[in-house]
Order: C-alpha cells, then structure tokens, then sequence
C-alpha cells in the first residue's frame, strides 16, 4: 500500500504547514486506498472540523474503518463514541467491547477508559485490573483512579469479586546472579528468616496438597477456597501477599473479627528463598497504598525497592518502635510473589488455638508435611509486631 502511505505522510506535511484543506484531501485519499492510520485520521478531521465540514457520521464512519482493521486509537474512538452517545447510540455494552479491543492491545487510555467503565459497574476487580495496567504504562489519570478507589474501598472487604479471565502469563523471571546474590546477602545481614502469610483454617488441606496458589490460578483450576481479601485493591490477583517478619497486623485482626464464620485461621510461615527464587516485588508501604501505585512494577521488582523496606522515615520510626533489622519500617510493607509457593518453602505453619493444633497433626500424616512444623504461635495472632527467639 505504498501510494496510501505517501498520500498520508503528504497530508501530515500539509498539516504541519497549516494548509487543511490540501491535508484533507491527501488524507481522504490514503484512507479510501484502506490504510487503517488515515482512515482514523480522517475520523478525527471529520471530527474536529479540521475536515471541509464537521460531520459526526462521517467521523464516525471513519473510525469504525478503521477499529475494525484493529487500529487500537480508533477503536477506542468508537468505544468513546458509544459511551457518550455522540454519532451512535448510547450503549455501555458497546462502549466495554470496543474499548476492551484497544486495552488488550496495550493502549493506556482504553485500559482507563474500561477501569472506569468498570468501577462505575462495580465491578472492582476488573476495573483495578485495567487501571493497574495503564498505570504501569505512566498513565496518570489511571493512577489517580487506583489512589482514590483504595482510599474509598479499603473499607469493603465484603466487596463480592467477579468471575476473573484466565491468569495472564506468567512474568519472565530474569535476574541476574550478581542481583540473587545481593539479595541473599541483604537477607542474611538482617537476619531476615520468616516470610509471613496468614489464611483462613479452612484453606490448610489445599495447601498441604498444592502449595499456596494466586487467586486467579485458584479460580482458573476452580478449586475450593475462602477468601480473606475479597477485593484485590492493588490489581495483583496473580500474585501472593507475604510480610516480612511479622503478619500485617492490623489487617489480620481485622478479618478475624469480620469473618465470624471462619473455623479459625493459620499463620503460615515461608522460607525467605522465595524472595529470589520466584519474580517479586517490594513495596515498602501497602501495595494498594498511592504511594505503591504511583511507582512502576519494574521499579519495585529492583534489589533498591527491597532495601527501602527498611530504612527510616521522616519520623524516626525504627527508633521509636525499637525496630529489629529483619522489620520492615513500615508494618504495612509487603512482598508480592507473583507466582504459586510450593509447598517445600513452607517451614512451619502455627494454629491459633490448641484445638485446631490436635486436629491438623492427627488429619494431616507426616508423608503430607514430613518437612513442616506445626506449632502454637500465640504472638502471630495477637496486635503488634513479633520478636522471634532462637
């Protein structure tokens, strides 16, 4: 399509000199000769009136042309267009189809576009999802969106989560033996040996058997669970939640008086290998927190972002709670592992309460956890953070 492409780049040329009305032609040329990039082009004059009249059908004519070759920006036009009623009618169900056209195809502002479209459904999930992946493309409005609906929602854990696509794939793990061996050093130098993951009772005979699985892996499999955080604010549902050292209690305690009907909960307690073995990242603050969110994923996957963790904040923190070196600044801090742990990093797992510790041992033979202590941990399970002995 060599004449199309030249007439294209005339039309350009001719816009950069102000000259529309030559622009225009060329313009109409190279999309009637089917290049999808003028016809979307020409959308936009048609549009914008930079065409020899402002014509929404026209305009509307043009990017559907062009959406419809896969032109991502076009695409997004049309879900634009569906979505405010301008040149077509009115349809949501529209509107979500073409922008999800756009958004697979890694367009940032389809990807915000369909988050809002989404979160207005209340359907969070999805929308964390889509805002998640626009921010990490440096898309503001998306951040912001992310920030506002963590601040409004962290309150919902009751929040219903909806049918999730299957598990994007897996992310190529990639660091280099210099990084691995900077990070066992950091580990080693701060006497860093728990990783920290708490679950419902109910969740034990699964993981005694698979491992401790991401949500969506759970959902695609189908399998059985109960979930403690019903509404991933930081968008990672491919991904587990682990805490340095000590759970995150406040949030801990939290779930445990909102789920009255747990049969009671287990702290599990991960080998720290994990944290170079599998593709991580490190958030010094809560992943769903703005702070979090505002920083690309590549950013909080560097060896940097793991030593931030542990460095004082502007109100001395560390001296004032007596901070151990193996404590995160902030008790909020997490590790997110974005795959399954099997179950060989499980060094213990501690039950809140005698009974349940009787009724784990003589359920689960020592052919299932040969290699795992089960114990009473009372510290785990109360406010505040934990010091360890020995």
């Amino acid at each position: 399509m060599p004449k199309a492409h030249q007439n294209f780049n005339q039309a350009n040329e001719y816009s950069k000199k102000g000259n529309k009305k030559e622009a225009f032609k060329s313009m109409r040329k190279a999309a009637e000769q089917g290049l999808a990039e003028a016809q979307y082009g020409l959308g936009w004059m048609y549009s914008t009136g930079e065409a020899e009249v402002q014509d929404d059908d026209e305009a509307v004519k043009w990017f559907r042309k062009a959406a419809d070759q896969g032109h991502s920006q076009a695409q997004c036009r049309v879900g634009y267009i569906h979505e405010m009623g301008k040149g077509l009618e009115q349809d949501d169900e529209e509107a979500i189809k073409w922008y999800k056209k756009a958004a697979e195809q890694g367009l940032a502002e389809a990807q915000n576009y369909l988050g809002e479209m989404y979160r207005d459904e209340n359907n969070y999930n999805e929308a964390v999802k889509w805002f998640r992946k626009a921010a990490d493309q440096g898309n503001e409005s998306s951040r912001h969106n992310l920030s506002r609906m963590s601040n409004t929602l962290q309150e919902a854990p009751e929040q219903e989560a909806p049918e999730q696509e299957a598990p994007e794939k897996d992310f190529d793990f990639d660091r280099s033996n210099e990084e691995i061996v900077a990070l066992k050093k950091i580990v080693q130098e701060r006497n860093i040996e728990h990783l920290i993951h708490f679950t419902r009772y109910e969740n034990l005979e699964s993981i005694l058997e698979n491992g401790i699985m991401t949500k969506d892996n759970l959902k695609t499999l189908k399998l059985d669970f109960c979930e403690n955080d019903r509404a991933r604010f930081d968008g990672y549902e491919n991904s587990i939640s682990l805490s340095v050292s000590s759970p995150h209690f406040v949030m801990f305690w939290k779930y445990k008086k909102g789920f009255i009907d747990a049969k009671g909960w287990v702290v599990i307690d991960i080998k720290p290998d994990v944290i170079w073995e599998y593709y991580c990242i490190f958030c010094k603050h809560n992943a769903a927190d703005s702070k979090t969110i505002k920083r690309n994923r590549d950013d909080l996957y560097n060896i940097k972002s793991f030593e931030e963790m542990f460095l004082d904040d502007s109100t001395d923190t560390r001296l004032k709670e007596n901070l151990g070196d193996c404590d995160p600044t902030d008790y909020q801090a997490e590790v997110l592992v974005f795959n399954n742990i099997p179950i060989k990093h499980i060094q213990a797992i501690y039950f809140e309460n005698e009974d349940l510790l009787e009724i784990a041992e003589s359920k689960y033979n020592k052919d299932v956890a040969s290699n795992i202590n089960f114990d009473m941990a009372e510290p785990l399970f109360t406010w505040g953070r934990v010091t360890w002995q020995g």
